[in-house]
Parts: structure tokens; sequence; C-alpha cells
């Protein structure tokens, strides 16, 4: 029927949300979820989420371990970064 196919993605995004806790290995992150599942995540709880795969999953795990967000490096004056 078609309204199971309209809320399939809500129900994946929920068990995604809910896999992606305290304790996961950055191995784990890296092989369970594509980029964008990680930028989702990251997005909802206002961490950076502009960044190759690996620094995510850094930011990622440091968030879930300590509780904090990471803290955005500033670049040095005059530079800017690439767009």
């Amino acid at each position: 029927p078609l309204e199971y196919v309209v809320f399939a993605p809500r129900i994946q995004e929920l068990t995604f949300e809910r896999n992606i806790k305290k304790g996961i290995q950055a191995e784990e992150l890296h092989n369970l979820y594509n980029v964008t599942d990680l930028q989702k995540w990251c997005k909802k709880r206002e961490i950076d989420y502009i960044g190759k795969k690996a620094h995510l999953i850094k930011r990622i795990v440091h968030f879930l371990e300590t509780g904090q967000k990471p803290v955005k490096k500033s670049l040095p004056a005059g530079r800017h970064r690439k767009k």
C-alpha cells in the first residue's frame, strides 16, 4: 500500500538516529553510514557538518564521548576556506 512507502524514509531515519550513540566506534560509523547521513546527524545537533567523512566522524565521536560540540578552528587572518 502507498502509505507504507510514504513513511519508509522516516522509519529509516529514526533507526539511524537511534544507532548513533555513545560507544559507537569510528570504524562502525565509517562502514555503516554515508556522508549525507552523517551530515544530517551533525546538522540536527548544530555540529559543523561541512567536510570529509573522516572529519565528520571525528566530530561525532568527540560529541558522543564528551557531550561537547567540537570547537571550530578559525583560519589565520587573510585566509579563507575554499568554496
